[in-house]
């Protein structure tokens, strides 16, 4: 008879890794079903490379959450629609990125007004997500 397949904790860390590599910048699925929180770890960094005090913009977020309470929204949701595509890694990156979309929701109109703040989309979205996390 064959003897079972042994898990060596090399094996198991490549396997780790190789998940990792795939997974980079997408919402992170894989790793819930691990019980990690993935999706929230990178979207704590994402506002962590805005800002160092993000944690202050929680009460727009939930002031917008409130304002928009029917409207169903997630943390790999609002990720999506912040960056529709790979997150970068790169905290440069990401504050350009974001200010280039910025500029953008207020040249195209894309503006709602919370807690008398006129403010870009893609900020309340930022607001909301520092809410959820």
């Amino acid at each position: 008879m064959n003897a079972p397949p042994t898990i060596t904790r090399r094996g198991l860390t490549l396997a780790f890794a190789s998940l990792a590599l795939l997974r980079a910048g997408s919402s992170g699925a894989y790793f819930r079903l691990l019980g990690a929180d993935v999706p929230k770890a990178q979207a704590s960094r994402v506002l962590a490379s805005l800002s160092p005090d993000w944690r202050r913009i929680r009460p727009l977020g939930r002031a917008y959450l409130k304002m928009h309470g029917s409207m169903p929204v997630s943390v790999d949701g609002l990720m999506a629609m912040i960056f529709p595509g790979t997150v970068p890694n790169a905290p440069v990156v990401i504050r350009q990125m974001i200010n280039e979309r910025v500029r953008q929701d207020f040249a195209d109109g894309a503006v709602v007004t919370v807690d008398s703040w006129i403010l870009a989309i893609t900020e309340t979205r930022l607001y909301a997500l520092a809410a959820l996390v």
